[in-house]
């Protein structure tokens, strides 16, 4: 993140000082693109075509084009604002809301089923698949959801959701599947493509000698049917007897 803010800061810089002499500004530009290659090489992937993109627009004094990606970029640095794309029929509190020990979201969906166009007029599996499982002192819940996504022809709704207690069983079993997975170790995507979507938020609130802590952490992952985190969806399936629709 450190090389990020820096990066941007030096693009503004660099497009909006026209006082600054052409020769300090191409060492600017040079600072920059180095500190931003640290900073992708912090990842196990890149959206190639876009990171190409914002350097050639730096190279060029594109600032009509910088502004857009350093406003993307803005926004993507806030880790939360992952957690806004939902549905408007859907009135569930956000993770970083919930009051909680520790909590964690799942979201499945499948865009790539195609299945019969009577079934599915647009051609893919329009369902979505929610799971939010939270430790609070000695009582843990899960919140099972499925809602229909709004399409040009149909209105967002819901299909079934509950709420209800767990055993703390079932907490430490859960909590066995992510461990081993090492969710708070996994970066962000993996780089992997296929069959499905999940996406997983986690948060952890710690108390750390009368200071707190809050731990965030967000992963999406595709070809979800080959992916072992994947055992945490099924098990909250399991035990909530909640279908996964499209998996």
């Amino acid at each position: 993140m450190y090389y990020l803010v820096l990066f941007l800061t030096l693009i503004i810089v660099c497009s909006c000082s026209s006082n600054i002499p052409k020769s300090r500004v191409s060492v600017i530009k040079d600072s920059a693109i180095q500190s931003y290659i640290k900073y992708l090489n912090s990842f196990s992937y890149i959206d190639s075509t876009r990171e190409i993109r914002l350097l050639v627009d730096l190279n060029n004094s594109d600032t009509t084009e910088l502004k857009r990606s350093i406003q993307v970029y803005s926004l993507e640095s806030n880790e939360y604002h992952y957690e806004d794309r939902i549905d408007t029929c859907i009135s569930e509190t956000k993770i970083k809301d919930i009051d909680c020990d520790e909590a964690y979201r799942f979201e499945y969906s499948n865009y790539n089923i195609f299945v019969e166009s009577k079934r599915y007029p647009n051609g893919s599996c329009p369902y979505f698949t929610h799971f939010t499982i939270y430790k609070k002192d000695s009582v843990i819940k899960l919140v099972s959801l499925i809602y229909q996504k709004s399409t040009k022809t149909e209105k967002c709704k819901i299909v079934k959701e509950q709420t209800e207690n767990l055993d703390y069983s079932h907490w430490i079993a859960f909590q066995a599947i992510m461990k081993k997975n090492d969710f708070w170790g996994l970066k962000r995507f993996n780089g992997q493509y296929g069959d499905g979507l999940l996406k997983i938020w986690g948060i952890k609130h710690e108390l750390w000698r009368d200071l707190n802590f809050t731990h965030y952490n967000y992963i999406f992952r595709e070809d979800v049917n080959h992916i072992a985190i994947s055992d945490a969806l099924v098990y909250l399936s399991k035990v909530s007897k909640f279908p996964i629709y499209c998996y």
